[in-house]
């Protein structure tokens, strides 16, 4: 499949959206043409690069050496994920990948199912490996690949090649005989029902992918009473494709070139394949460009970095309140007092989980004028903390909700728009 077909075919996601937002009335925050493509390096034969397209219902990381292709992490969504009514009506996504899953499930004896099914209630979300889970370790559930029979393994691959089929066929080939030769320790985990209208969760791990699959709660649509939910539904879906072990966004294969083809003073990033970790980002459920080794790759981090050294994946609001003498906030002693390589706009570059909700949005005007005072108080406390963790002087805008921060120089201010679109639009974009 020549890359543009590979597009075409992902991309039959995005009329979800549009449908999403004739069914909202709000097709101004939902449509298919709200999506960013993003293109990093420098499109190359022999060079790395790579490209993202990044919206709410798909995000795509693309990284490309040679002919070597790393597609992944992959999210795809929809809400709905077949369409009622409207423009795009009966267009439909995520069926396959639905209904052979619980064909897969269907397809054990009872005893194999007490195995793989490790909880029979489907109460909320189940995804593990989407949203700001930076370096998780996740740990193996299910049922075992060589607890199966043969033909039941079979089913698996047949399972596992629709997710991989989503690349080139080359590529995919390439992976599919990867993901074989693992298959008798690749486990199958099902949480939920296994009729045939169930709601449910399924996720295939072995060493070298990753894939998840959940009926979730509702998103957006929910705001529509025809759409209400208390549980999870088939109407909202949430998927994921993670490479394992130190490949997501090509990491390691970016770190096998730079051991072989030195770039400058930098050394590569190093990864560890002793463990089952899925490292994963992005915003609720929506992997973006935003591991350490892989924003480093692309000049996003700061040079100490890049020789592998761990960027901290909490919520920066964990990080414990240090008080001054006078018993004020002491901002600029939060973030780094106990490792002064990791300080405030590292971590937000690193694009750890968020601090202040999914959505970033401006304060009510009504709040504000219900409660001056105590406004007043939250601003000029912020802007007395970006002052001194920035060195900068902070200034309030006309529009309640903002604060701007006043830059030396052009330089300056580029960088921390920069920074500013990492952190809050491309990590957190839900």
């Amino acid at each position: 499949m020549h890359i543009l077909a590979m597009a075409q075919q992902l991309l039959a996601d995005l009329p979800a959206d549009t449908d999403e937002g004739e069914l909202l009335s709000q097709t101004d925050r939902f449509n298919e043409f709200l999506y960013w493509f993003t293109v990093m390096g420098t499109p190359s034969a022999s060079e790395p690069w790579g490209f993202q397209l990044d919206g709410h219902h798909l995000i795509i990381n693309y990284f490309v050496l040679g002919d070597q292709v790393v597609m992944a992490p992959t999210f795809m969504g929809a809400e709905p994920p077949v369409a009622p009514s409207g423009t795009y009506q009966g267009v439909s996504v995520l069926q396959t990948e639905q209904d052979q899953g619980l064909a897969m499930i269907n397809a054990l004896t009872a005893d194999q199912q007490k195995t793989a099914i490790i909880n029979a209630n489907k109460t909320g979300d189940d995804l593990k490996a989407g949203a700001y889970s930076d370096n998780t370790v996740l740990a193996y559930a299910g049922i075992k690949g060589d607890a199966l029979t043969a033909d039941q393994q079979t089913q698996l691959l047949n399972l596992i090649a629709i997710w991989v089929g989503n690349m080139d066929d080359g590529h995919a080939k390439i992976k599919m005989e990867e993901v074989k030769s693992h298959i008798a320790d690749t486990y199958f985990a099902w949480v939920g029902g296994t009729g045939a209208d169930a709601v449910f969760y399924y996720r295939i791990q072995s060493p070298v992918i990753v894939i998840e699959f959940d009926h979730e709660l509702p998103g957006p649509l929910g705001q529509n009473q025809t759409y209400a939910s208390k549980v999870p539904t088939r109407r909202h879906i949430h998927t994921i494709v993670r490479t394992p072990n130190g490949n997501d966004y090509g990491k390691d294969l970016l770190r096998q070139h730079y051991l072989t083809h030195p770039h400058g003073t930098t050394t590569p990033a190093t990864t560890s394949t002793a463990t089952p970790v899925a490292t994963t980002s992005g915003s609720r459920g929506m992997p973006a460009l935003a591991s350490a080794a892989a924003v480093a790759a692309f000049g996003l981090l700061p040079p100490r970095y890049w020789n592998g050294a761990a960027v901290s994946a909490a919520p920066m609001a964990t990080a414990p309140l240090v008080y001054d003498a006078d018993g004020e906030v002491a901002w600029d002693a939060i973030w780094g007092h106990d490792d002064a390589s990791q300080p405030f706009c590292d971590l937000a570059l690193a694009g750890g989980p968020p601090h202040r909700g999914i959505l970033l949005e401006s304060v009510d005007p009504a709040e504000v004028l219900a409660e001056p005072d105590g406004y007043a108080r939250v601003i000029h406390e912020l802007a007395r903390g970006l002052r001194m963790v920035t060195g900068l002087d902070a200034v309030t805008d006309a529009s309640p909700g903002w604060i701007g921060l006043i830059c030396t120089d052009e330089a300056m201010a580029a960088w921390l728009l920069r920074a500013i679109l990492v952190e809050n639009v491309v990590v957190r974009r839900g």
